[in-house]
């Protein structure tokens, strides 16, 4: 059984053409809808709730060949990709790519069919990130921005440093020849469409990660609430005069159905022994005493409030400058 890869970038139209058949259990993120087929486009980010079994083109002409050198074995496209999130981006696509050549002549329409794009930089192909769990789903774009302000930063402080020599030319304070005046001025230039073009994309990624920041809350709010739903369904359990063994059986099914749509990573474990003990109820309720179903009951509310639990720390691992960029963080002499 192949080891599942949690380190992947998966071709997007591959896992979209899943999708479509409707063959993959996974929750759209965003855009949040289940009518994802009818949308012009399709999810940004998903949350894959099984391991998907998928065979995969290679990204990079010399893939095979670095492959058989590192594994010692024959070229095997097929990779399991754990249940995670799938974040999608574009890269660009260069000629090491075994599909370039065929890209550069392929029309529009072709090129969308695999999820390539033309851009002003050239071809990019849109991929999905494969990002372990919902934690690491929010701090993904936390380390970003923090990558895109720092090189903002710097871009705008040589840009102010050129606009200082060019002024101080201007005045007579500085000689400098005509070569040299127009670097600097071109040089200006191409900082500021960089700069526009990074504003760019940090808009474009602040929808993102707010909507994965809102749905990772409203997870941990539902799994807190599983819980003490399930608590309270355990004390009127423990009070019902006789046990309806069905209306127990069927109430306890429709909660795991709901239960399974909870697959992040940091989680699972709690939630998967939480099922484990609620199906052994479901199979066992006839021959289990009350006190037993009363103690298992017991078990499960604690791992499903320790796995809610573990989903709010999230941001502990956050440096203070990323914290202070979410809020998370007290500004100096903050009480």
């Amino acid at each position: 059984m192949p080891k599942p890869r949690a380190d992947l970038q998966v071709v997007a139209y591959r896992v979209n053409a899943r999708l479509r058949k409707g063959n993959i259990a996974a929750v759209p993120i965003y855009p949040f809808t289940t009518e994802w087929s009818e949308l012009d486009r399709w999810p940004s980010v998903l949350l894959l709730l099984d391991s998907l079994r998928i065979r995969l083109p290679a990204l990079y002409s010399d893939s095979r060949r670095k492959y058989e050198s590192k594994y010692e074995r024959p070229w095997y496209n097929r990779v399991t990709i754990p249940p995670s999130v799938l974040n999608s981006r574009f890269v660009g696509v260069s000629r090491k790519s075994p599909d370039y050549e065929w890209l550069l002549h392929a029309d529009k329409d072709q090129r969308r069919a695999v999820g390539v794009i033309e851009t002003s930089l050239g071809l990019k192909r849109r991929i999905y990130e494969v990002v372990r769990d919902l934690s690491h789903g929010q701090r993904q774009p936390i380390h970003v921005r923090l990558q895109y302000e720092d090189e903002k930063a710097k871009l705008e402080t040589i840009r102010m440093k050129l606009r200082e020599r060019l002024r101080q030319e201007r005045a007579g304070l500085l000689i400098l020849s005509d070569e040299e005046i127009e670097i600097a001025q071109l040089t200006s230039a191409q900082i500021g469409f960089r700069i526009e073009e990074i504003e760019r994309i940090l808009m474009d990624r602040a929808v993102r990660e707010t909507r994965i920041a809102s749905y990772a809350r409203m997870s941990n709010l539902q799994l807190f609430l599983l819980a003490e739903s399930l608590a309270e369904f355990k004390s009127s359990f423990a009070r019902m005069p006789k046990i309806n063994i069905a209306a127990v059986q069927r109430y306890l099914q429709g909660f795991l159905s709901d239960l399974a749509l909870y697959g992040s990573r940091e989680i699972r474990h709690n939630r998967n022994y939480a099922q484990n003990l609620i199906r052994r109820i479901i199979d066992n309720i006839g021959d289990l005493e009350r006190a037993e179903i009363t103690r298992l009951l017991n078990m499960a509310v604690e791992h499903l409030t320790r796995a809610a639990s573990i989903m709010t720390g999230w941001a502990d691992s956050l440096s203070e400058e990323e914290k202070l960029i979410v809020g998370l963080a007290s500004l100096p002499g903050d009480v």
